[in-house]
């Protein structure tokens, strides 16, 4: 009958009740045994809502009273009392027991939620609530949504000093001061647009500034403004202003006062500069450099500005003062593209951080400009410059906080470099993709390298000067040593084997005579022409030659006349009397004018009588042979193979007496100083670009 009474569903689990009421009952034992059954199931019975009473007690009692307010926690304390006494012997009581002891503590307020509330406030007034000093300008908003805000703080302040607010209370207080702080409108007072007709204005609404830039030459005494505003009125000292019309002296700072709605004001200063005569400001974001103009100069710290640059224009520059201090400042985006330096671009991102190793840079930017680079030296190797760009502030290295994309047209394929400090490094990294992200993640001062297409692309967080060179093997080339025949007309010399050519004066005159060949263990006999000279063909006759002329040419020359008879001196390089007058019979007799110089027609007649035997010297003529191309200035205690092949040009040309070494001393200086001076150079003895364009022309040639 107990068990029967029972409602399932008030217990967590009924089916063991339900298995002992179905047992049987026909014996006294089975009877005795059923009764037993449902007894140990009934006591074994929890009612569903147990666990949930557990729980709420169990909070309710872990509750420490310094976590609340004093109001709260008393009232706590006696409701939770109360709670707890009451009965739990049904599902029903239980259930009752715990929704009790739940609302208890939903009664309780942290002391937390009201220092929040505290703190909200105090934001808005300062700390003394009491007499709030609001931080916002009541003059700067409408009066309505003003009265909103102002009212909410109020309540707010109400609610903190309530000990006995609620959660909900004290966060709905902070709520709606935050709403209606958002909910405020700005009265209209601002300057949204200002310019001439010579100039666009840069507003500043942080500073209440407002900078234009107007041409060399304006006059600031008569200067009519174009402006847009909002708010009621305008004026400058109380006389009201009219957007194109009314006419004002911009030759000292001006301020333009802005009236609102609601009577509150809004002042601007405005500031008109008058540039140089060699500077421009950029026009919609856009400006072009040139001869007349070379200098742009950037003052809109938010557009992005696009430069183009002429061919024309010598030693372009990018003003961007207004952004640096201290050798530091955040730039605008700013795109390049110099048709003055083989139309290179240069992509400087918006809120790019520039900074300079000197602290007192003053933020003037070399635009990139052609420029020259000496590319370092490699034992067995050929660096052939491309093109060299100079970019940034050429005092110190420019360092960016974002990577800056540069782009040299037709490059591709090619190795770049930089030069820091004087020293060149080159560019090995390569990007793994030409963006803006990929450049970025570069360490700082970083910088790699990618083709796109027939372009060469260069990712940086430095400026400074960049090359890009060609890099070849240079062959092996064993020179031969030549051994020369004596002549004078007489019995000829002995040779070596070494590779031959031989100069033929029979070209002129039909008399042979013998001579021996002599090697190790061998001794022929051959015909050869009068006065051959084994090795005649190293000097290549290039110039015109006479009394005082010294060189190898001139030696090459005495031998063969000393060959064919005509000088009994000996070969010394120095071309004296003797050699005029050997050279002027030999002139004589080859049906030239006996003048002993040493002009075109002798040196191309001398010229065409060098022959080369068929030998292994025949294979090796028609070996392809190299022009020297000059690539890098030079100068004191350099030393290289650039300054070796100087060297055999002032020695050729009798200038230099000394041996070719490589090294580049006063005795090389010296030669160079005479050389430029014959050529109506400036005889300063340093290799410059100038020689070199003429050394390597008159080379070609």
């Amino acid at each position: 009958s107990t068990a029967n009474g029972l409602t399932p569903s008030d217990y967590v689990s009924f089916s063991g009740v339900t298995t002992a009421l179905a047992l049987a009952e026909v014996t006294n034992a089975e009877i005795l045994t059923k009764t037993s059954a449902i007894t140990t199931a009934i006591s074994g019975l929890v009612f569903a809502g147990r666990s949930a009473l557990d729980t709420a007690s169990s909070t309710a009692n872990s509750k420490v009273q310094t976590d609340y307010t004093p109001t709260s926690w008393t009232t706590f304390s006696t409701d939770l009392t109360t709670a707890l006494a009451l009965p739990e012997t049904t599902q029903a009581e239980i259930v009752t027991k715990t929704t009790n002891i739940n609302t208890v503590i939903a009664g309780l307020v942290l002391i937390a939620n009201r220092t929040a509330l505290t703190s909200g406030i105090t934001t808005e007034i300062g700390v003394t609530h009491g007499s709030p000093v609001y931080v916002l300008t009541q003059t700067d908003y409408t009066v309505g949504t003003w009265t909103a805000y102002v009212n909410a703080i109020a309540s707010a302040i109400v609610v903190e000093s309530d000990l006995n607010a609620t959660v909900t209370n004290i966060s709905n207080a902070l709520a709606l001061i935050l709403t209606e702080k958002a909910n405020l409108v700005v009265s209209p007072k601002t300057i949204t647009a200002f310019n001439f007709t010579e100039g666009v204005g840069i507003i500043n609404e942080a500073s209440s500034t407002i900078s234009v830039n107007v041409p060399f030459g304006t006059n600031l005494t008569s200067l009519t403004a174009i402006f847009t505003k909002t708010g009621a009125s305008i004026a400058i000292t109380g006389t009201p202003q009219t957007s194109g019309v009314t006419v004002n002296d911009f030759s000292s700072p001006i301020t333009y006062t802005v009236t609102a709605g609601n009577g509150s004001t809004h002042n601007y200063i405005v500031t008109v500069n008058v540039l140089t005569a060699t500077q421009i400001s950029p026009v919609a974001g856009t400006a072009t450099m040139s001869t007349s103009t070379p200098e742009v100069v950037i003052v809109d710290p938010t557009a992005t500005t696009t430069l183009t640059i002429s061919s024309d224009t010598v030693n372009p520059t990018i003003n961007i003062s207004a952004f640096i201090s201290g050798g530091t400042g955040t730039l605008p985006a700013i795109n390049i593209t110099s048709s003055n330096a083989n139309n290179v671009t240069v992509a400087i991102p918006a809120s790019t951080v520039v900074t300079s190793a000197s602290t007192t840079w003053n933020g003037i930017i070399s635009a990139p400009t052609i420029t020259t680079v000496t590319l370092p030296v490699e034992s067995g190797q050929t660096k052939t410059l491309s093109t060299a760009i100079e970019v940034g502030f050429s005092g110190d290295s420019l360092i960016f906080s974002k990577a800056v994309r540069l782009l040299l047209p037709n490059q591709a394929g090619k190795r770049v470099g930089y030069i820091a400090t004087s020293t060149f490094t080159e560019i090995t990294s390569s990007c793994a993709s030409d963006d803006q992200a990929t450049g970025d993640s570069l360490n700082a001062g970083g910088e790699c390298k990618k083709d796109v297409g027939s372009d060469l692309v260069i990712w940086t967080k430095h400026f400074t000067t960049f090359a890009a060179y060609t890099q070849t093997t240079n062959p092996v080339v064993v020179a031969p040593t030549p051994v020369y025949y004596g002549g004078g007309g007489g019995s000829g010399g002995t040779w070596s084997g070494a590779i031959q050519t031989y100069y033929n004066p029979n070209v002129f005159a039909s008399s042979t005579q013998t001579t021996t060949s002599t090697t190790t263990q061998t001794t022929t006999t051959q015909e050869k022409p009068k006065g051959m000279v084994l090795g005649a063909s190293t000097i290549n006759f290039i110039r015109d030659l006479k009394l005082k002329s010294t060189g190898n040419d001139v030696l090459e020359l005495q031998k063969i006349l000393i060959a064919d008879g005509f000088l009994k001196d000996e070969a010394t390089g120095y071309f004296g009397n003797a050699t005029k007058s050997a050279l002027a019979k030999w002139q004589a007799k080859n049906n030239l004018p006996a003048t002993g110089y040493f002009g075109q027609m002798t040196r191309e007649l001398i010229s065409s009588s060098i022959i080369k035997p068929t030998s292994i010297a025949d294979k090796v003529s028609k070996a392809k042979t190299t022009v020297f191309n000059f690539t890098r200035d030079l100068r004191l205690g350099f030393q290289n193979d650039e300054v070796k092949e100087l060297q055999k040009i002032l020695l050729t040309e009798g200038l230099l007496k000394t041996e070719i070494t490589g090294y580049f001393g006063n005795a090389t200086k010296s030669a160079l100083a005479k050389w430029q001076a014959k050529n109506n150079l400036p005889a300063t003895g340093y290799f410059g670009q100038m020689t070199r364009e003429l050394l390597n022309k008159v080379k070609t040639q």
